[in-house]
């Protein structure tokens, strides 16, 4: 490349926004500062000058200038070492030169230099007046996060130090390795600048310890296709540029000095070349090629910079990765690993709900890393331009500032917009910490307004929502999981393979503490010891222990850091803000070490410096840090709470209001004395049971006592709180109780349904397998009842024996039941611990099953999932149980089996089945999977549908949809227009693509045949090829339709839900703000219908109500009883409305009208975080 290239691509660079200039010693040499060499000679004159041994550092200085260095500051006092570096810096004589005044006219706004001096900030005061730059050294970590993002501008980042702080100044070996130990902030700071921006190097030395070690990690991480960065240099051969180039990725534009004075170099034309490099240049812009948006080459090397300083420095130890699985989709209580989940879900918005330490940040952190890694990777390919990137943009919420479009536009690269990346590419969105976000932009409702407008402006990106609750979480479309605990038994084995031994009566609950990810992660990384840790408590105290010892091991210190952080933590739950200020950090620092007697043992910047390299604190943007996980600022907030509490108990109250301090609520038990901790639990259980039987399981001291009052407060109050809240049973799981409590355990376990189930289970816990053959006849005597009896199944299966199992299998002999579903899956659940040949004992004369018998043997079936298990209900679908098409169509496609075992035989059988029930679930899907895994088998349909007629060809035709379309819609047409057919079937076509075939759906609403629309709309509710939006004509036409229909039959309000499901999925915004209008008219004929529709809107609130629509909806909390799953007027209610108009009313509303008030403040208390309500109530 020649000279002119060079320039004017070096030009190209100054013109981006981003650009990092890197500001060697060679600059400060032009304003009479010494070289590295020179500044070392006039340090052995100053240690000479104050009779020092200096003779050394000379000889030192001609093998290792940093070695040299080190000896003599050694020497020197702190106050020696700052007048000589003054002096060196020639403090009060040195001035800006004319290389200074080049350097700021280039335009660039961010400098990175390893001078100590202050002329390049004294060039910008005088050049560059209308900014203000921030200055940020290795001492200040929270700048340094602050500068890191890729649309910080207007700083000067000074890695080895500043001349006002001398205790900043690297000069030696050991002060090079502090960057690399308790600094190693400013190394991070250096690598992420280099990864993310480009840089030009002008006045700096390649050979720099620092710089060599940043420039390999470059090359490790791009491997060998590092984005370039450039260096002015002079007299730079050829062979030099070459090498440099592909050795370190800097591309070198070289100038050639002159013949100077005394055998120096004048590097005169240096300033030249800046004067060329000042011209400016027309921007490269976006290219748009056929209405489609393209980037060009500078935005895509954006994009890799950007995706090079997407690194979480996710640790993991020992090469250890623990699973995580998330409970997912559709009832059948599926699990699968979160990381595959993530990689591979058609769900545009899926919501990830887990408890504390769950390990949903640690999940979304390595998803985005895989995301940032394959981002690099197509970037260099140039797959790019052959389809769209993906691109993953991770937003913290605890960092929310009331806009989510512009925390994302702040993320990205400043030559792309946020529009342009949406359009170009692939974006996946990733919301972490909702539950963190602010507590004030709950309180005013800001966030829903500005979510609703992130989802119009995103279009069709994936988003990916983490909480610890779907409290406040309003957004339509929303697909939910639940992350699930680390398997008991890969805790077990985990302890078996490293020779711990868990022994004894708390065994399960250390095991049960470290199913957690969160604590699971700080064993590996030995932060805990298990065998003093029987609680949360006592395991976060562990991890201090272990922390205070490493303090004093490297520092020397003795601090006890929880009572040192207690109340910056009790802050911070307290005001809502994950991300506390410096400022507050600092000044709860130094209160806390004057009452603990320490300020004259070190400072409260000392602690800071510490905290942050033991990575408790966390540094953000913003000047802001954070604990490095909320679980960590619950317990210390928990520890500050509980001492608040001995001296005002009514502190509490002010607590429970808020949903937020529930974590630290449940922590704080464990600090109480056992009077402080019974006077505690009837304040909590006076406001919330939920809550009061969770803080039960934290109690560190006798608890008895306690827990016998919750359960008396169940059993007088049962009435009452089933009003209140719907799942307390689940919740009893794990109470610690004991003998004492059997008696009122069996109280509740008649009671039935998952209170008795659960109370049954703690039973199980005191009595062991002596109450197996309770649970038998338990089973027998309830097999009504599905709730109770299918958990009851899974309790028997923990312990059961293979007498347990043939007994309860032989007592259905003697059973008549015609609802069976909850005693099937009981039954099979207790088989399902038993090889199949065992069982085949006790089901011997396969083809004479009852219908209760083939339930329950193919449940056992799908349960094993094995090749033995496919084959054994390939045979009882050809014997003609209908039973096992649903267990053979969940397992077909997951397990390893002969396919040859998928035959004509086979889709004889189906189909024979479906002429006899055409409604038969999952029928249809069956047949599909077997022609998938058996290709063959279509050219059998094909030939069997030549002589098939109604429903079985219609079936056949949509098996081999994609090798005949055209027949296939031609028949689902005429078919549906045939007011005699059977249209359950149409209900199975889950997976048509309905592109180009708007008519048909059109036809279907113009039709208005309720059987048809009712399938069609079962058949397209998770349909991805299904994109047709509603017209105006069409909503209309919808609403009037239902408004007429008669309310008839069982399936009335299926089909109406249904109905208003596929409304507000296939509306836009403004058809959604149509149906608004509608429901604030007052003549109101359509409000009956658009209630609920309007409770489901994510952008509405109460404030957007007519005064004759809000009075509408309060008077129909008298009218009719709401179903208890379903969005209600508290879903869109303001704290103001709840307030001002539904809480007054609990105060005279009675019957029907004060259960949904309580129902309505159930949904609004989620939305706001607020409890509304207790257990008086």
């Amino acid at each position: 490349m020649n000279q002119a290239n060079d320039i004017k691509k070096l030009v190209s660079v100054l013109n981006e926004d981003g650009t990092v200039l890197f500001i060697g010693s060679g600059i400060s040499v032009w304003s009479g500062l010494p070289t590295w060499y020179g500044l070392v000679k006039e340090l052995a004159n100053y240690v000479k000058e104050e009779g020092l041994t200096y003779e050394n550092i000379l000889q030192e200085a001609s093998v290792n200038l940093l070695n040299a260095a080190g000896l003599g500051q050694r020497q020197l006092s702190s106050q020696q070492f700052k007048v000589f570096i003054r002096q060196a810096c020639r403090v009060g004589m040195a001035k800006p030169s004319v290389i200074h005044e080049k350097i700021v006219k280039l335009g660039i706004r961010n400098f990175i230099t390893t001078n100590y001096d202050k002329l390049l900030e004294e060039a910008l005061r005088l050049y560059k007046n209308n900014y203000t730059f921030q200055v940020v050294t290795n001492r200040q970590p929270t700048d340094c996060a602050s500068i890191v993002q890729i649309r910080a501008r207007d700083f000067i980042f000074k890695p080895h130090g500043d001349i006002d702080d001398t205790d900043s100044i690297v000069l030696s070996h050991e002060q090079y390795r502090s960057l690399y130990g308790e600094k190693n902030h400013t190394i991070r700071t250096l690598e992420t600048l280099l990864l993310t921006r480009p840089v030009i190097f002008i006045g700096y030395s390649l050979t720099d310890a620092d710089f060599i070690y940043i420039k390999d990690n470059l090359e490790n991480i791009f491997k060998g296709r590092a984005p370039h960065h450039y260096a002015i240099m002079a007299d730079v051969s050829e062979d030099k540029r070459r090498y440099l180039l592909d050795v370190l990725g800097i591309r070198i534009i070289s100038y050639q000095t002159l013949e100077g004075l005394n055998g120096y170099r004048d590097h005169t034309p240096l300033l030249e070349l800046l004067d060329k490099l000042s011209l400016p240049i027309n921007p490269q812009s976006t290219e748009i090629q056929e209405n489609v948006i393209k980037l060009n080459d500078s935005q895509v090397m954006s994009l890799l910079r950007y995706a090079a300083g997407l690194t979480f420095h996710i640790k993991y130890t020992s090469n250890i990765e623990f699973p995580i699985n998330v409970t997912y989709g559709n009832g059948f209580n599926k699990t699968k690993g979160v990381q595959k989940l993530l990689e591979e879900s058609s769900d545009q918005i899926v919501l990830i709900i887990g408890s504390p330490g769950a390990g949903k940040t640690y999940s979304f952190k390595k998803f985005c890393n895989n995301l940032a890694q394959r981002l690099k990777d197509d970037c260099i390919s140039e797959l790019y331009k052959e389809s769209k990137l993906q691109v993953p943009i991770y937003l913290d919420l605890k960092l929310y500032n009331g806009s989510i479009l512009d925390m994302a536009e702040n993320l990205i690269p400043a030559n792309i917009t946020l529009e342009e990346l949406i359009e170009s590419t692939n974006c996946v969105f990733i919301l972490d910490s909702y539950n963190e976000m602010p507590k004030k932009f709950f309180e005013n409702g800001q966030y829903e307004k500005d979510l609703s407008g992130f989802f119009e402006k995103i279009k069709d990106s994936r988003v990916i929502v983490g909480s610890r609750t779907n409290e406040g979480i309003k957004i339509n479309g929303i697909t939910e999981y639940i992350m699930e605990e680390i398997p008991y038994s890969y805790v077990m084995n985990y302890f078996k393979e490293i020779g711990i031994r868990v022994n004894g009566r708390l065994s399960s609950d250390i095991v049960r503490i470290l199913q957690r990810p969160f604590f699971f992660k700080l064993l590996l990384e030995k932060k805990v010891v298990i065998e003093s840790s029987t609680s949360p408590n006592s395991m976060f105290q562990s991890f201090f222990e272990i922390v205070k010892s490493e303090i004093n091991h490297k520092y020397g210190i003795a601090i006890e850091l929880p009572l040192v952080l207690k109340s910056i933590a009790f802050s911070a739950i307290n005001e809502g803000m994950e991300a506390i200020s410096l400022q507050e950090v600092m000044a709860k620092l130094k209160v806390s070490l004057r009452v603990l007697n320490k300020n004259d043992q070190f400072s409260a910047d000392k602690v800071l410096q510490i905290l942050v390299d033991q990575e408790i604190l966390i540094p953000l943007p913003g000047n802001k840090l954070s604990f490095f996980h909320q679980s960590i600022t619950e317990y210390l907030a928990a520890m500050e709470l509980s001492n608040i509490y001995r001296f005002s108990p009514e502190t509490l109250e002010s607590c429970l209001v808020n949903t937020r301090w529930d974590q630290t609520l449940f922590l704080t038990i464990g600090f109480l004395s056992p009077d402080d901790s019974a006077k505690y639990m009837k304040q909590v259980l006076e406001k919330d049971l939920t809550l009061a039987i969770r803080a039960s399981k934290y109690l560190e001291c006798d608890n008895e006592t306690l827990v016998s009052i919750i359960l008396n407060f169940i059993i007088e109050n049962l009435q009452n709180i089933k009003h209140l809240t719907h799942s307390f049973e689940h919740v009893l799981i794990g109470m610690p109780v004991t003998h004492i409590h059997e008696k009122q355990l069996r109280i509740l376990m008649n009671k039935g349904n998952l209170l008795g189930a659960s109370s049954a289970g703690m039973l199980q816990e005191i009595k062991g397998e002596k109450f197996n053959s309770e649970l038998i006849t338990l089973i027998i005597e309830n097999k009504s009842d599905y709730n109770f009896v299918t958990e009851l199944g899974r309790l028997l299966a923990k312990r059961a024996t293979w007498e347990d199992a043939f007994f309860l299998f032989t007592k259905l002999k003697e059973i008549r039941i015609s609802d069976y579903d909850g005693l099937a899956e009981a039954v099979a659940e207790v088989l399902s611990i038993f090889d199949i040949n065992r069982i085949k004992e006790i089901v011997v004369h396969i083809e004479e099953l009852s219908e209760l018998e083939a339930e329950i043997y193919s449940r056992y079936l799908g349960k094993l999932a094995t090749e033995d298990s496919v084959k054994e209900l390939i045979i009882l679908i050809q014997l003609g149980y209908k039973e096992a098409i649903f267990q053979l169509y969940m397992k077909i496609d997951s397990v390893d089996f002969d396919t040859k075992l998928l035959n004509d035989n086979l889709i004889n059988a189906v189909l024979t089945l479906i002429e006899r029930d055409s409604d038969i679930s999952f029928s249809t899907a069956l047949l599909e999977k077997v022609c998938k895994i058996q290709p063959s088998l279509k050219l059998y349909l094909m030939w069997l549908k030549t002589s098939a007629k109604s429903h079985i060809k219609l079936i056949m035709l949509y098996i081999l949809r994609d090798e005949l379309e055209d027949e296939f819609w031609t028949e689902y047409s005429n078919y549906i227009s045939d007011s005699e057919n059977n249209f359950a079937v149409i209900g199975q076509f889950t997976a048509m693509d309905w592109s180009n075939r708007e008519y048909v759906f059109r036809n279907i609403i113009s039709d208005k045949n309720v059987e048809v629309f009712y399938f069609f709309l079962e058949s397209v509710r998770h349909n991805k090829h299904f994109s047709h939006n509603l017209t105006h004509a069409d909503l209309h036409s919808l609403i009037e339709w239902h408004v007429s229909i008669e309310k008839k039959g069982k399936d009335q309000y299926w089909l109406t839900y249904l109905t208003k499901e596929f409304i507000l999925n296939k509306s836009d915004r403004n058809l959604q703000n149509i149906l608004l209008n509608l429901f604030n008219q007052k003549d109101g004929r359509y409000r009956d219908f658009l209630e609920n529709v309007i409770y489901r809107l994510s952008f509405v609130t109460t404030d957007m109500l007519s005064e004759d629509a809000l009075n509408y909806c309060i008077n129909m909390l008298s009218v009719k009883q709401y179903p208890l799953f379903d969005r209600n007027l508290g879903g869109i209610s303001t704290e103001e409305f709840v307030n001002h108009h539904i809480v007054p009313l609990l105060s005279t509303g009675k019957g029907l009208l004060r259960n949904n008030l309580k129902e309505v403040l159930k949904q609004a208390g989620q939305l706001h975080r607020k409890r509304y309500l207790d257990n008086n109530l």
